[in-house]
């Protein structure tokens, strides 16, 4: 099966970023000892298999795995809504599929490039 388990387990959070702006989702992937990121603008419950824009922004420090609070100066916050296991599957240049088991999440998805945008979607499961 595709999203059996398998490759080394590292950690991943998802952020509720609230700012004056309105609200986005971070998804945060350890790698390397750092945290790629990109900006969701909908809940991680929402995800389905219909493609997502997702737009990838700077790594964030590993510290953000365990951080809520304050950010940008005080103007805006992080509140965690999910973290747990992460399992990297498949790593292209212009894909990344993983596992999540988290405390909410529970499966997998997968960021595509194409081009230079990104996008966030739900793997179904493969019998």
């Amino acid at each position: 099966m595709l999203c059996e388990p398998s490759g080394r387990e590292r950690q991943f959070v998802i952020h509720k970023h609230i700012t004056p702006a309105g609200i986005h989702w971070d998804w945060m992937l350890e790698e390397s000892g750092v945290l790629q990121t990109w900006r969701v603008n909908c809940p991680p419950q929402a995800v389905g298999q219909e493609p997502l824009r997702a737009d990838k922004i700077a790594d964030h420090n590993a510290r953000f795995l365990v951080y809520e609070g304050p950010v940008q100066q005080n103007t805006a916050k992080v509140q965690r809504e999910d973290r747990g296991r992460l399992t990297v599957l498949r790593r292209t240049d212009s894909q990344i599929l993983f596992r999540l088991d988290g405390e909410v999440l529970s499966g997998c998805f997968s960021f595509c490039r194409k081009g230079d945008e990104w996008f966030l979607c739900r793997v179904p499961p493969t019998e």
